[in-house]
C-alpha cells in the first residue's frame, strides 16, 4: 500500500501544468447552401482540432492552432493523470482505514 502510494505522488510531481478539457479533431458539413463544400458527395470542411472545456456550467469550446496543439493535449494529458492518482490516492486512502479499523 506504501509502494502504490509513493508511486502515486512520484508521477505527480513530474506533472507540469494541468488543464480541465478535451482536444478533439472534427470535421464539419457546410450548412451554407451556395458553398462548394455541399457537394455531392459532400466535402468536409477541417479538420480542425478543438479543446473543449466547462466554464461555470457551460461547455466551451475553441479552436486551436497547429502551434497550439501540442501544449493543449499535453496539459490535458497531465489533468487525466492527475486525476487517476487522486482516484488511486483515495483507494489506498479508504484501504488503509479498513485496515486500522479491522485491527480494533
Amino acid at each position: 500500500m506504501r509502494q502504490r502510494h509513493q508511486d502515486c505522488l512520484a508521477a505527480l510531481a513530474d506533472c507540469d501544468l494541468v488543464l480541465p478539457g478535451t482536444v478533439g479533431t472534427y470535421a464539419r458539413r457546410c450548412a451554407n447552401l451556395g458553398c462548394h463544400y455541399r457537394a455531392d458527395p459532400p466535402q468536409l470542411h477541417g479538420p480542425y482540432t478543438l479543446w473543449t472545456r466547462p466554464v461555470d456550467g457551460k461547455t466551451v469550446t475553441v479552436r486551436l492552432g497547429p502551434d497550439q496543439v501540442a501544449q493543449i493535449q499535453q496539459w490535458s494529458d497531465n489533468m487525466r493523470r492527475l486525476r487517476d492518482c487522486v482516484r488511486e490516492l483515495r483507494a489506498i486512502g479508504a484501504e488503509a482505514a479498513q485496515a486500522l479499523l479491522d485491527a480494533s
